[in-house]
Order: C-alpha cells, then sequence, then structure tokens
C-alpha cells in the first residue's frame, strides 16, 4: 500500500520534492495545490532551470497534471485545511517534524550563546 501525498505549493521546493515522490515506489502523488494554472505548473516541472529538464513525459489535462502517466488533481485553494477528500491523503509521520532554519536562528536570537573565558 502506497502513501498518498498531496503538496501545497509547487515552488523549487515542491517540484523537487514531486520529482523524487515520482521516482520511488510506495508514494502516490495525488494532488498539488498552488495558485497557478495547471499549465504553467507542467511546463516548470518538465523545464526547471536548476534541476534541468524532467526526463519522463510531463501532460495537463484540464486541471490535473499527468507525469509519467500518473494522474494528480491541481487544486487551487488559498486555505490547505479546506483541501477535499483531505482524509484519504496522509498527513501524519513517523518522524518528529525538523526545525527549519528560521526556528534553529529564533532560539540563538532569543537564547546566548554561552561564554568560554
Amino acid at each position: 500500500m502506497s502513501i498518498k501525498v498531496a503538496i501545497n505549493g509547487f515552488g523549487r521546493i515542491g517540484r523537487l520534492v514531486a520529482r523524487h515522490l515520482v521516482a520511488r515506489d510506495g508514494f502516490d502523488l495525488v494532488a498539488v495545490n498552488d495558485l497557478t494554472s495547471p499549465d504553467m505548473l507542467g511546463y516548470l516541472f518538465a523545464h526547471d532551470s536548476v534541476h534541468g529538464p524532467y526526463r519522463g513525459t510531463v501532460e495537463v489535462d484540464g486541471s490535473d497534471l499527468i507525469i509519467d502517466g500518473d494522474r494528480m488533481r491541481v487544486l487551487a485553494e488559498r486555505d490547505p485545511a479546506s483541501f477535499p477528500g483531505r482524509s484519504s491523503v496522509s498527513t501524519t509521520s513517523s518522524r518528529p517534524p525538523v526545525c527549519s532554519g528560521a526556528a534553529k536562528r529564533r532560539q540563538r536570537i532569543f537564547k546566548p550563546a554561552p561564554r568560554e573565558w
């Protein structure tokens, strides 16, 4: 049984995550949420300026994105909590969340560094 994944935001990081999910077994990319048109998202996925062109097939069919024959919905929801079919998409992880760089910087700002003298 594969893990169903939806990506909120299909910018540079979202597209990179999608490339990795499509290339691996055990994951099913079912939806992408971004306010950009499906045609533009398909073009950006296929022709990434940093990671290079995608070697598989990328097609757009109405509001669906088809990558290597796998169809995923393209949503344009401003509030991710209102995703349709949200219960069918995995939102939990067995790993604890990883602290982002911004949170780590905030901790350094509010917690003084120990003095070594």
